[in-house]
């Protein structure tokens, strides 16, 4: 029997391995305490955390509060910019007059807070129209890319990369 793959790094914790260096995590968006799925991206189960990630664990989470203030502007407008290929392969797309921040919020569930082994880290998340859409916007991520200032929005490849 194999035995799981394990590290307790000093800034994330204790992790164990499966397809990166994973841990269960809770934590308050939209108003709703859940335990959400953390991954760090690694090749294997002999990497290490790089301190990339850990200057970016640290970076997301003395800013959480101003990303979860600052995210829905984001997702709006990554909505309205890709509105004609949402609302053409989706039924319920909102049009353009009547979506807002508060609205766009309840399209996207958060799964998974992803620390690449680059510059972005954030979050992936499903969406409301993502079965009626094609694989490129399946899921979306809302993530930070020290290249960028602010918050970016766009699809999981973005954050992967």
């Amino acid at each position: 029997m194999l035995t799981e793959a394990k590290i307790n790094d000093d800034v994330f914790g204790e992790m164990t391995w499966d397809q990166g260096w994973e841990k269960y995590f809770t934590t308050d968006i939209n108003g709703y305490e859940c335990e959400y799925l953390m991954c760090v991206d690694a090749l294997d189960s002999e990497d290490e955390i790089t301190p990339e990630q850990k200057e970016h664990y640290k970076k997301y989470f003395e800013n959480e509060q101003k990303f979860k203030e600052e995210y829905p502007k984001a997702l709006l407008k990554f909505y309205k910019d890709n509105y004609a290929i949402i609302s053409e392969n989706w039924d319920d797309a909102y049009d353009l007059d009547c979506i807002d921040e508060e609205t766009v919020k309840e399209l996207v569930d958060f799964d998974t807070l992803y620390f690449s082994d680059g510059e972005k880290y954030g979050w992936v998340c499903s969406c409301a129209w993502e079965d009626s859409l094609g694989d490129d916007y399946r899921s979306i991520a809302i993530y930070f890319d020290d290249r960028v200032e602010g918050i970016c929005v766009g699809t999981v490849d973005d954050l992967y990369i």
